[in-house]
């Protein structure tokens, strides 16, 4: 076990140089190499949680033995490769190809490792969090030892985990625990400074009925310090959450995943954010939320959750719903339902109309019209096939961010309308609903008041059987004098983008996907501001841009940044 750490732990370390390497940058390596990086990263994680524990399986020390044996080819690999990108290869296209493969190689071989530690049984810990945000690739002697903050507390669990910062922990709670006492011996009441709070029940679902599950009583045992500042619970299959929650004074943020049971959530006054997602049955008690400025909701089926939050909350800046159904059942009982959830989600719009910042909607099947605040800025669309209308009050004169996605092009046409285009500054749109040919552009670039002169980020999706041709020729510098960055996805049919897209004064960034007939580009000269372009999935495009004397070559020689 020692040797396979360290062994991955140097490894890991080199990959962090080499990252940085300014020939594997020009070779455009560097992201290869630190998803790679990412995956080692993830294999540390999950060694942080076996240190000190009894001796393994002969299947664990089996993968001990795999880990040590590709960390270290991965490492003679590594001094190859910094020895090969030097500048002298800089241009060698062959020497770049068996770098390439080889990194895919160690990737593919690596996330197979990772799958089967995560099959063994192996837990990750808040170990990523710190390595993101740092980075740097961690030293595994820094890691604090099983028996402090991460530790195995009776026979099946009750399992804690610290994150490095020592001030998050995660409870994880098998399906198994019966005694409550191995909850007790956790202690968590004690740890003061722990700010942020899991507590996970996994294995939890099955035939057993309400009566058999004793998460309540192992809830009540697992009672924080009030120092808590967040709380994420999990897989909780109990009716009532802990009376402990309503005296954490300190609480800002509550999450609540898969809790399918539970029923009353307390009122809790210095809440900030709350974020509920498939807990079908819960119900909040009718008090206000004065502090509360996010709220996440989804895989909603009934709007009584969300009527108690119309009434009571009031200062909302953001509001993301997500899943949130007509109730089903018949054709006037499912049109009845729809009616009542848009009436409910209409007042909770209304009652944050002069807080709300940004509105996210997905997959919304369960409303048809609704009207939103003058102080909206960002308002995200999609999958919602039902909604055909959004009132902008004052035309939501704030508006800086629009996306309508997987809808049906009469909500574009009727937000479009509204829209003050001189405050938008990002603008992503499609595909859209019904089996439509054309692009639907209501944007005319004969029209003073179409002028968007502060967009600076355009993101256009295509379909299957959309032609395209009319829409990019619509698209003129005129209308986005200011557009710095223009992303094309799935324009299957699109053959050739016209040369007024290099008329763009202050394009910066191209990016292009899955147009698997795209076979011409625009010229970009020597002097144009287009500094990155990036192409997948495009392959026609590919064999006649490749460097040397491929026809579409020239048009992009220029360019600083390419990558396919």
């Amino acid at each position: 076990m020692a040797e396979a750490v360290a062994a991955l732990t140097a490894l890991a370390g080199n990959l962090a140089s080499l990252v940085t390497n300014e020939v594997v940058r020009i070779w455009n390596l560097d992201e290869d190499l630190g998803a790679l990086q990412e995956t080692l990263n993830s294999i540390q994680a999950l060694l942080s949680d076996s240190r000190d524990i009894p001796p393994p399986l002969e299947s664990v020390r089996d993968w001990f033995k795999l880990l040590d044996a590709r960390a270290k080819d991965a490492a003679a690999f590594l001094n190859e490769l910094q020895s090969e990108a030097a500048p002298v290869n800089v241009k060698n296209p062959i020497t770049r190809s068996w770098a390439a493969r080889k990194i895919k190689k160690f990737q593919d071989s690596f996330d197979d490792i990772y799958k089967r530690a995560r099959d063994l049984g192996f837990q990750p810990v808040e170990y990523l969090r710190s390595v993101k945000s740092s980075g740097q690739s961690r030293d595994m002697g820094s890691i604090p030892p099983i028996e402090n903050e991460s530790q195995i507390v009776g026979r099946y669990l009750v399992q804690t985990v610290s994150g490095n910062n020592e001030e998050s922990l995660r409870v994880v709670v098998n399906r198994d625990v019966s005694n409550i006492e191995e909850a007790s011996r956790a202690r968590l009441h004690e740890k003061s400074h722990i700010r942020h709070l899991v507590l996970s029940w996994k294995n939890n679902e099955d035939g057993r009925g309400d009566r058999e599950f004793n998460d309540e009583d192992v809830m009540k045992e697992l009672k924080p310090h009030t120092y808590l500042k967040t709380l994420t619970v999990e897989g909780f299959q109990g009716k009532n959450f802990a009376p402990w929650i309503i005296m954490m004074t300190n609480l800002e943020e509550i999450t609540l995943k898969d809790c399918k049971r539970c029923e009353v959530l307390p009122s809790l006054p210095t809440l900030i954010s709350l974020e509920i997602k498939n807990c079908p049955r819960l119900r909040m008690t009718p008090n206000s939320f004065p502090s509360l400025k996010n709220f996440k909701i989804g895989n909603l089926e009934s709007s009584m959750i969300l009527e108690t939050m119309s009434t009571n909350a009031s200062s909302l800046t953001y509001l993301e719903l997500k899943y949130i159904t007509d109730g089903g059942g018949t054709s006037s009982s499912s049109s009845s339902s729809r009616s009542d959830m848009e009436s409910v989600i209409n007042m909770l719009l209304r009652n944050n109309s002069l807080s709300l910042t940004t509105l996210d909607l997905v997959e919304c099947k369960g409303v048809e019209r609704l009207t939103v605040g003058v102080s909206l800025e960002k308002l995200w669309v999609y999958d919602c096939p039902n909604l055909t209308s959004i009132r902008l009050d004052q035309g939501s004169a704030g508006l800086i961010s629009l996306s309508i996605r997987k809808c049906f092009c009469s909500l574009l046409l009727d937000v479009s309308s509204q829209i003050q285009s001189c405050t938008l500054e990002k603008l992503k749109l499609g595909p859209f609903l019904g089996n439509l040919d054309e692009f639907p552009w209501p944007f005319s670039s004969s029209s003073s008041s179409n002028s968007f002169h502060n967009l600076y980020r355009l993101e256009l999706f295509g379909w299957g059987r959309v032609k395209s041709r009319q829409l990019f020729e619509q698209l003129q510098s005129s209308t986005f004098p200011a557009l710095a960055k223009l992303f094309i996805n799935d324009f299957k049919e699109l053959e050739a983008l016209p040369d007024s897209l290099a008329n763009f004064p202050c394009l910066e960034l191209l990016e292009i996907k899955r147009c698997q007939n795209l076979k011409s580009l625009p010229m970009f000269g020597e002097y144009h501001s287009l500094e990155e372009l990036y192409v997948f999935k495009c392959p026609r495009l590919k064999e006649r841009c490749e460097m040397g004397n491929r026809p579409e070559w020239f048009k992009i020689q220029h360019i600083p940044l390419i990558k396919w």
